[in-house]
């Protein structure tokens, strides 16, 4: 028996695993770019913690009161999501707004 020459000759066997690996080097074909370099699928991100109604309350705490501190702001945000958010992620949407030091200024 000959080897075949060429993709389209390997996709008639249709087991399982021969199926998947079809299915596999056509969504890479899909993805490939004109320069044969995979192309980043778009929308394949982390979820965010918080939503920009709750990042826009957390900026307004902090105009109204410079000198409060992150876990402060992380416990009263957590209370109102139902959700754990931790000091971290409080003080990088601060610096993502244009705060950062311990005293926000």
């Amino acid at each position: 028996m000959t080897e075949p020459s060429s993709n389209r000759d390997i996709d008639r066997g249709t087991t399982g695993n021969e199926t998947r690996a079809r299915k596999y080097r056509q969504k890479t074909k899909e993805r490939r770019g004109r320069d044969r370099r995979l192309v980043k699928s778009k929308g394949r991100r982390r979820k965010k913690i918080m939503n920009s109604i709750t990042e826009r309350r957390v900026i307004h705490q902090v105009k109204i009161d410079p000198k409060i501190s992150a876990p402060k702001i992380a416990a009263s945000t957590s209370n109102t999501l139902d959700r754990s958010v931790s000091a971290e992620t409080v003080r990088s949407i601060l610096r993502k707004a244009g705060y950062n030091g311990r005293v926000a200024r």
